[in-house]
C-alpha cells in the first residue's frame, strides 16, 4: 500500500513538529505523492520553503493559507483537489484567558470545519486526524497503577468542565494546570467522531475512511531550521520538557504527569499508513513507545551527554499503562524509535548551547 504520483496529501499545521516530519516523509517516497501544507500565513511556510525548496520548485508541494481554521469554510480551497488529508492542526494553549474562545472553540470547530470541507469534495478518499492521548486519559482516575489504557478509553470531561463553568472534583492535582489542553483534545476529537459517523460512515458515493491518532509526549529532531541562540526556540511543548530536563541538570523536584514517549518520525509515519490501510477505517491509534519517567530520561541523557552532568533521582513508584501493540501492528510500523535514540535526537543538535 503506497501513495501515487496523481495523490495529493493535504496536511494542515504542515509547520508544526509533527506537521513538518509528515511532510518530509511524504516527500521521501519518490514516485508520490503531492503535498500540500496548509498553515495560517506565509510567513509560516517559509521555513518549509527553505527546507524543501526543490520540492516547491518542482511543484510537488504547495500551500494554502488558513489564516483563521475556525472561519466558516475555512478549509474548502486548502482541501480542493485532495485525495487524503491529515488534520495535524490544533491549538496548544495551556493558560488560556478564555477557555472557550482561545481553546475550545477553535480545537473543536477546527476540526468539524475540517470534516465539513472534506465532505463537499468528491476526492477525499480518506482522513486522519491528529488527537492525543489526553484525549484517552482519565485525570480523575490519574495516577492509578493497576490500570491499562486502550484505544477504547474516553476522557470524561465535559464541556461543561472543560469551559470552567462546572466543577472539576477528584481532579488529579498533577493535572490541573493542564485541564483546558485535555479537555480541548477531548472534545474536539469527540467531535470529529460523531461527525464522522452522522455525515460520511456509509454514505452512498463518498465515505470516505477516517480514523485518529493519539500520541503520548513526543519527542526527536526537528526537520525545520532551529531557532534561537540557543537553537531551541522552535522546540514543541514535549521537545521542551527534554531539554529543560537536561538545562536543570536533575530530575530532583520535576514532576511525573504522563510518563510516556514516543518519537516524531514514528508519528509521522503513522499517520501517512492511517490514510493508506484500510485496517485503520474507524478506529483510534494511541502510539507510545514506551514508558520513562523523568528520571529515566534523565539517566538516558545522563549516559549519552556526560557533558550535561546530569544527576539522576530514581523514583520507584508506579504509574499506570498503556496497550500499543494493537497500533505497532495495526498501523504496519515494524518496531517503535527508542527512546535513547528520540532522547538523543532530541538533545543532540543543541546540547553544546544548554
Amino acid at each position: 500500500m503506497c501513495f501515487t504520483s496523481s495523490d495529493l496529501v493535504l496536511v494542515t499545521g504542515a509547520n508544526g513538529h509533527v506537521g513538518s516530519h509528515l511532510v518530509d516523509y511524504l516527500l521521501r517516497d519518490k514516485v508520490g505523492p503531492r503535498v500540500r501544507g496548509a498553515v495560517r500565513t506565509e510567513k509560516s511556510a517559509e521555513p518549509l520553503q527553505q527546507t524543501f525548496k526543490r520540492h516547491v520548485e518542482s511543484g510537488r508541494l504547495d500551500f494554502s493559507y488558513v489564516p483563521d481554521m475556525t472561519a466558516p469554510g475555512a478549509y474548502d480551497a486548502a482541501v480542493k483537489g485532495a485525495t487524503h488529508i491529515a488534520h495535524v492542526a490544533s491549538p496548544l494553549i495551556l493558560n488560556p484567558a478564555d477557555l472557550e474562545r482561545d481553546l475550545l472553540r477553535p480545537a473543536i470547530q477546527g476540526t468539524v470545519g475540517l470534516l465539513e470541507s472534506a465532505n463537499k469534495s468528491d476526492n477525499v478518499k480518506s482522513v486522519v486526524v491528529t488527537s492525543s492521548f489526553a484525549a484517552a486519559f482519565d485525570p480523575f482516575k490519574g495516577w492509578s497503577s493497576d490500570y491499562t489504557y486502550s484505544s477504547r478509553d474516553w476522557n470524561p470531561i465535559t464541556y461543561e468542565q472543560g469551559a470552567g463553568r462546572e466543577a472539576t472534583k477528584g481532579l488529579d492535582e498533577r493535572y490541573q494546570g493542564f485541564l483546558a489542553y485535555l479537555s480541548s483534545k477531548k472534545l474536539a476529537e469527540e467531535a470529529a467522531w460523531k461527525y464522522y459517523h452522522s455525515n460520511v460512515e456509509g454514505a452512498k458515493g463518498k465515505g470516505w475512511s477516517f480514523s485518529t491518532i493519539l500520541p503520548t509526549y513526543i519527542g526527536g529532531p526537528c526537520v525545520l531550521p532551529l531557532k534561537g541562540e540557543v537553537g531551541v526556540d522552535g522546540y514543541s511543548f514535549s521537545q521542551s520538557k527534554i531539554t529543560d530536563l537536561a538545562r536543570a541538570r536533575t530530575n530532583e523536584g520535576l514532576v511525573d504527569d504522563f510518563p510516556f514517549w514516543i518519537d516524531v518520525r514514528d508519528v509521522a509515519k503513522s499517520h501517512a499508513q492511517a490514510l493508506l490501510r484500510k485496517e485503520a477505517n474507524g478506529k483510534r491509534w494511541i502510539l507510545a513507545c514506551g514508558k520513562a519517567r523523568m528520571w529515566q530520561l534523565a539517566r538516558s541523557i545522563q549516559v549519552q551527554f556526560p557533558q550535561v552532568g546530569m544527576n539522576v533521582v530514581e523514583e520507584t513508584d508506579r504509574s499506570f499503562d498503556i496497550g500499543c501493540d494493537e497500533s505497532l501492528q495495526g498501523l504496519g510500523l515494524g518496531e517503535w524509535i527508542g527512546l535513547d535514540e528520540m532522547v538523543k535526537d532530541t538533545i543532540g543538535p543543541v546540547v553544546e548551547k544548554l
